[in-house]
């Protein structure tokens, strides 16, 4: 549900900027809610689909070529966090306004129910409760076990239905492999060309309770070779109850940030 509440997200700017009224309050539940107030010195909460559309109306119409241009968006379930650029000339004065507003919109039931407005961006980032850190851990815990306790102890981090991919295109990619025996099967071959190698999370870029991704660096000594092989790729997981239900391998950064509803 998470990745359709960005795709919400999106659908609403992108009327905004037609100035297509109807699709944005089809939008927005009855009784949602517009916070503005550490955007700008008079802003205030303003509830009621029929309060919000007066600000909204409002701030709308004191420029003119106005225009919203998203740079970054995060998925954290049933909130999304949109970075946007702002433009347009005032309408009296002529002035030119273009700025980075970050802004916290809350979807439940595929309508948005809140929409709070921050004039840093990264105070919309810092909004956010704390997150579980479980996913990371649990995909941490994944990865070390290839080193230290053999797919035995790897196998144990898949759920039975789990379903994963490697980096489309590359040598080892099979396409989607489901279920934890062909899984099995999969690394067995992979591993057969390494006679040792170890994985460990590098880096995370993104954390849910749910939902993380990683940069996951690799090494081994490939089978009848001393030659030391390494190698950096991305990895974005889906875990619940302690065990990767999905899994999919990135060849770039910016190919995780975009599977997991960000942009750089």
């Amino acid at each position: 549900m998470s990745r359709e509440n960005v795709e919400i997200v999106r659908a609403v700017f992108d009327a905004t900027n037609r100035k297509d009224w109807d699709t944005v309050l089809a939008a927005y539940s009855s009784d949602t809610e517009w916070d503005d107030r550490d955007l700008r010195p008079e802003g205030a909460v303003h509830r009621g689909i029929d309060a919000m559309s007066a600000e909204m109306r409002a701030w709308f119409g004191t420029w003119t070529d106005y225009r919203q241009e998203i740079e970054q968006v995060l998925d954290a379930g049933e909130q999304v966090v949109v970075v946007i650029r702002e433009s347009g000339a005032g309408k009296r004065s002529g002035a030119q306004m273009d700025q980075r507003v970050g802004v916290v919109i809350t979807v439940r039931g595929g309508l948005i129910v809140r929409t709070r407005l921050y004039r840093e961006p990264r105070e919309a980032l810092e909004s956010l409760a704390p997150l579980d850190a479980e996913s990371v851990e649990v995909v941490r815990r994944h990865f070390e076990a290839f080193e230290h306790g053999g797919l035995d102890a790897v196998e144990k981090f898949w759920h039975p239905d789990i379903d994963w991919r490697a980096v489309e295109g590359a040598a080892d990619d099979v396409g989607v492999i489901r279920g934890t025996q062909a899984l099995r099967r999969y690394y067995e071959d992979w591993a057969e060309t390494f006679d040792s190698i170890s994985a460990e999370v590098e880096e995370v870029i993104f954390e849910s309770p749910e939902r993380c991704a990683v940069v996951v660096r690799n090494s081994g000594r490939a089978r009848g070779s001393s030659a030391l092989i390494q190698g950096r790729y991305y990895v974005v997981c889906t875990v619940k109850d302690g065990r990767k239900v999905s899994g999919r391998e990135y060849e770039t950064r910016a190919q995780a940030l975009e599977a997991a509803g960000l942009r750089e």
